[in-house]
């Protein structure tokens, strides 16, 4: 009856992006050259798995579900330099929130396409749960009003990257420009 919370972490969708070949889809998608495609569909597949489960035993009941990857494709993907740095950095959070918790004031279904960063997801957990602090120490905003309408404006995403030896903010309006190695 408390609230809890649980963490997992998986390096499937890591390179070499070994998974087990046991279903037809992921076996066809394991003869393409990009081996992502094959760990992304075992990937869903997986979710699929857990989830139903979950919900066939009960315990997704009053539950938030955060999907979050820690960057975005390692392969350099795009025409430019830039465009190929910016993969790193185009990761996509799924959020699932139960039917308990659901109403048209706190949660909807939607594609969010804002910009934001991990930065943002401590103040965005505490907002969602109704205990953010009136001083945050997070360089984060809580985006939690995203689930509900498109009200954020101008936020900037904070990049970084150890691979290429780059610091940056992005927005909607500006590129990061001003990366710097």
């Amino acid at each position: 009856g408390d609230p809890y919370f649980l963490a997992a972490m998986t390096i499937g969708m890591h390179h070499p992006f070994a998974v087990p070949l046991t279903h037809p889809d992921v076996q066809s998608l394991k003869a393409e050259p990009d081996g992502y495609l094959a760990a992304l569909r075992y990937l869903d597949l997986e979710l699929e798995r857990v989830l139903t489960g979950m919900k066939r035993d009960g315990l997704l009941k009053d539950t938030v579900v955060l999907i979050l990857g820690d960057h975005g494709r390692h392969e350099k993907v795009g025409q430019t330099d830039f465009e190929k740095q910016a993969g790193h950095f185009m990761t996509p959070l799924f959020l699932w929130v139960d039917d308990t918790l659901r109403e048209p004031g706190t949660y909807r279904p939607r594609t969010v396409t804002a910009v934001a960063s991990q930065v943002d997801l401590l103040p965005t957990i505490l907002g969602l749960n109704g205990v953010a602090p009136r001083l945050s120490p997070s360089v984060g905003h809580d985006l939690s009003c995203l689930l509900v309408s498109d009200c954020v404006q101008d936020n900037m995403a904070f990049l970084s990257s150890v691979y290429d030896d780059l610091i940056g903010l992005a927005s909607e309006t500006e590129a990061p420009n001003d990366l710097r190695r």
